[in-house]
């Protein structure tokens, strides 16, 4: 066998090897659609976000306007925080409407929300455009997300 041939077969070999690994490592990545809440909460739709490494889990109620949401940030290191908005108005962030979740040094989570008034933004808290109830967050497994039990929305999406 040539040196050549025996190069080619190497590279080949290798290769195979990576793409087994790579497809391997895809077929363990998390998806929305198959997660388990630890508080039983089920949507009806979610969205994979893998650039974000996040998920948005939702059900929207269009004879209510009632939108009940779960935003899942995950690969976090302590102390991060994590925040979903959304600009009902514009498609810039001034105007954006977020909830903010962080962890506190007891172990439990800040979840409020935000309205976004300029692009110089500390996330104070204050009260969005649109009715919010319920906000709840988690923190485990380096994974953080507010929850929404309800989100009134006064237009429909």
């Amino acid at each position: 066998m040539s040196i050549s041939m025996m190069k080619f077969l190497n590279q080949t070999l290798c290769l195979s090897l990576v793409l087994c690994i790579s497809m391997t490592t895809m077929s363990f990545a998390q998806t929305c659609s198959k997660y388990k809440f630890s508080s039983n909460n089920v949507f009806a739709s979610c969205n994979d976000l893998p650039f974000l490494d996040s998920f948005l889990h939702y059900t929207y109620d269009s004879s209510t306007g009632t939108l009940h949401i779960a935003y899942r940030h995950t690969k976090l290191t302590s102390g991060k925080w994590v925040a979903w908005a959304v600009n009902p108005t514009s498609t810039g962030m001034v105007g954006a409407q977020a909830i903010v979740a962080y962890p506190q040094s007891d172990g439990t989570v800040r979840v409020y929300t935000s309205p976004i008034r300029s692009y110089q933004t500390s996330l104070q808290e204050g009260d969005l455009s649109f009715n919010v109830s319920g906000l709840s967050a988690t923190y485990e497994n380096n994974e953080m997300g507010p929850q929404t039990q309800h989100t009134i929305v006064s237009e429909p999406l």
